[in-house]
């Protein structure tokens, strides 16, 4: 196996490019595809690759052994393109994100649908189910604090997505609002076009 500077943490450089929504980390390049998650500010998106220094927080190991995550904290002061303000870029890289991605909390859930934005903490994983057609990969069950409310979030066959550990709090931006109306419920689901970020 290849081992990478950022499996152990510390600080150091790396190169990211942009694909299917997600920052995914070229080089190092592992043995595994690796995506690159930015708690705070996001680099400016590009056709191309971008070389950016980072503080790690944290790399998890993929679900599927096929992807793992990388949270990292972006350490370069220049990381704006030519032509925009730091003020201008941080306006582009997330309140553009808040808008297509409208916050919820569980109990706003409608089954509406559509993609939002939802901080919840993991209260028990029900099954994993990889490589099983026509079957979720993964069925947990998440809450919020304070609340007795509880949601199933379930992630779509084939999507990649980190380990969940109960107990674990994560912000998910791009996450489906969903109506199960089979079982006549309304659900989380995780698509590809999901992003993680571990809140603690």
């Amino acid at each position: 196996m290849t081992e990478v500077w950022y499996r152990s943490g510390g600080t150091g450089e790396i190169q990211i490019r942009r694909s299917g929504g997600q920052w995914v980390v070229t080089e190092p390049a592992g043995d595994s595809k690796t995506v690159c998650l930015f708690p705070g500010d996001e680099p400016t998106p590009t056709d191309g690759g971008a070389t950016i220094t980072v503080e790690v927080q944290s790399f998890r190991i993929g679900t599927d052994s096929e992807t793992n995550y990388l949270t990292v904290e972006l350490k370069d002061p220049d990381i704006v393109s030519s032509s925009q303000e730091p003020n201008e870029q941080y306006e582009t890289s997330t309140t553009s994100v808040s808008k297509d991605y409208p916050e919820r909390n569980l109990t706003e859930l409608r089954g509406s649908e559509e993609f939002v934005t939802v901080e919840a903490t993991i209260s028990e994983v029900e099954f994993v189910a990889k490589n099983t057609s026509n079957t979720p990969d993964l069925k947990a069950i998440v809450r919020e604090e304070g609340s007795s409310k509880r949601v199933p979030l379930v992630v779509s066959d084939g999507v990649s997505h980190p380990h969940f550990d109960v107990g674990e709090t994560i912000r998910f931006r791009g996450v489906k609002d969903h109506r199960y109306v089979k079982k006549n419920e309304n659900q989380l689901l995780v698509t590809d076009d999901t992003d993680f970020t571990v809140v603690e």
